[in-house]
């Protein structure tokens, strides 16, 4: 009997010890399952990032037609500048709005003709720089988690940073078209004649359906650097997004505003 009990202890035993082995393996594998490739995340993220990027790059580089755009903004607004001064036809030498209508007119020129001349000598952009740095990382094989985890940051403020200066530029935009409207009331309504009616004609209708498109734009729309944060992260499948294109072309006798885009 004694023979028999330790039998049956040690194949009970053994069943034991079987069954816990058998549990640990299928454990074991469910496991190796469930988690994921880090490597392969890894190489995902980078991809995705990757072409985030250069999208970046050259979306947000400075564009031709936009410098050609401030200077010549720049040179209308200087050149309107020194009609006022010197014309003699109008007003007085002394008039103090003569003399504030140069002066305004010369301010908002000479920050256009800044505008473009830096747009001409800036070099490349900050997201240009960003991606060129990205690819020499990845090319010297430097690019870690951690590296990653940075330019994801970079990224996201990119993004919130963007969204706050859009809507407020978009506000600022509409306020500008209506003061444009605004113009164009007195010039109509008031005793202005010649030079100073043109003039406000002029800005009035510059402004107004430009800052009012570019405001309507800016506030119904996503900034590059919003919509490649939430490509990145995947939220961005199946969105259609408005982009306006608005271009001033000047004619004999009058000057146009062209828009494209898609809707």
């Amino acid at each position: 009997m004694n023979d028999v009990a330790r039998i049956l202890y040690v194949a009970t035993l053994g069943a034991t010890l079987c069954s816990s082995a058998r549990a640990s393996a299928q454990t074991a594998s469910v496991n190796t399952d469930v988690a994921p490739d880090e490597g392969a995340l890894l190489r995902a993220r980078t991809s995705r990032m990757q072409a985030a990027l250069a999208r970046l790059a050259q979306e947000n580089a400075t564009s031709g037609g936009t410098v050609a755009l401030h200077l010549g903004l720049g040179a209308l607004y200087t050149g309107a500048g020194v009609i006022i001064a010197f014309d003699r036809s109008e007003e007085p030498r002394d008039s103090f709005f003569r003399g504030l209508a140069a002066t305004e007119t010369f301010l908002i020129g000479g920050a256009q003709l800044a505008s473009g001349i830096y747009g001409l000598s800036a070099g490349a952009g900050v997201d240009e720089a960003r991606y060129a740095r990205f690819q020499r990382e990845l090319r010297a094989g430097q690019l870690t988690e951690r590296q990653l985890a940075r330019y994801e940051g970079e990224l996201f403020a990119d993004a919130a940073i963007s969204r706050s200066q859009r809507r407020y530029g978009g506000w600022i935009s509409l306020g500008q078209a209506a003061a444009g409207a605004g113009l164009i009331v007195l010039a109509a309504t008031s005793d202005m004649r010649g030079t100073a009616r043109t003039l406000t004609y002029v800005e009035g209708a510059v402004l107004t359906p430009f800052c009012g498109i570019s405001g309507f734009v800016a506030l119904s729309s996503e900034s590059a650097n919003e919509r490649e944060w939430q490509r990145y992260r995947g939220e961005y499948a199946n969105r259609t997004v408005a982009q306006v294109s608005v271009v001033p072309v000047l004619a004999p006798g009058r000057m146009l505003l062209v828009a494209s885009g898609n809707f």
